[in-house]
């Protein structure tokens, strides 16, 4: 099996409890929320969005409701198959069209589509690659010049993972390399540095800004309401999250680039 037909695989296996697993955590719903808040700043309303790396359209939802027209791809049947139950209203209206394909095969499966106005890709999608430039060179045929793209990444120097003993180990092992990878049982983990991801991108495109959250706010037993902020962390988080250090320490980088 390959290293694209093993993530699939592994994704179609936790297909049906995905959901369970990335709403157990309200950090989960508050970084979603924020994301989802830069991509409505960035992108705006009524345009045609391609969610790379959609799962089960917990984003793509939020999109469509909206006003955006979404293209929801993934390389897993088994979370487009949950995709396809939440969103049954939005596709028959065909505000979402779904795009199952393996990466390889990206750029067919997008011809037979509408070019879309922007790119986002939420929850580190491209922490799955080792190669981002292959993401950037799939994704920049897609995009008219000063088009956007918007990503959310783990962040390499999340201030939390600094303090464990893994992370310094694996910072030995990547000392020379564009990211600290963290060996996992199905797949590795690539922690990229976002000045490595910037160099990927280039030269179609440049960084436009940065943001991020997990910083201040981490892991509650409590829900957390990104547009309702409660304690001091939560709202000067909610605030701040845009400017430095708060953008550079979270659990979660957030990066705008434009289409040269």
């Amino acid at each position: 099996m390959t290293g694209a037909q093993d993530k699939a695989a592994f994704y179609d296996g936790i297909a049906s409890r995905y959901d369970r697993l990335l709403t157990a955590d309200p950090i989960d719903l508050w970084t979603r929320a924020a994301f989802q808040t830069l991509v409505a700043e960035t992108v705006p309303t009524g345009r045609l969005v391609l969610d790379f790396g959609c799962g089960t359209g917990l984003d793509a939802l939020w999109y469509a409701q909206r006003g955006y027209r979404v293209l929801a791809y993934d390389i897993s049947a088994g979370m487009l198959e949950q995709l396809e139950r939440r969103c049954r209203s939005e596709i028959s209206r065909g505000q979402i069209v779904v795009v199952n394909a393996s990466f390889p095969d990206f750029a067919a499966a997008m011809a037979a589509h509408s070019r879309p106005d922007a790119v986002v890709s939420n929850h580190g999608v491209l922490n799955l690659l080792a190669r981002p430039r292959a993401f950037f060179d799939a994704i920049a045929p897609l995009l008219a010049p000063g088009a956007s793209l918007v990503i959310s990444v783990l962040n390499p120097f999340f201030w939390k993972d600094m303090t464990r003993r893994w992370w310094w180990t694996a910072l030995a092992r990547s000392v020379l390399g564009t990211a600290i990878v963290t060996p996992a049982p199905r797949m590795d983990i690539h922690l990229h540095f976002i000045t490595s991801l910037v160099a990927a991108a280039r030269p179609t495109f440049e960084l436009t800004g940065r943001a991020s959250v997990g910083a201040l706010v981490r892991r509650y037993r409590t829900a957390l309401h990104w547009h309702r902020p409660r304690t001091l962390a939560q709202r000067l988080e909610a605030r701040f999250w845009k400017t430095f250090p708060l953008r550079s320490c979270g659990m979660f980088a957030f990066l705008t680039f434009r289409r040269v």
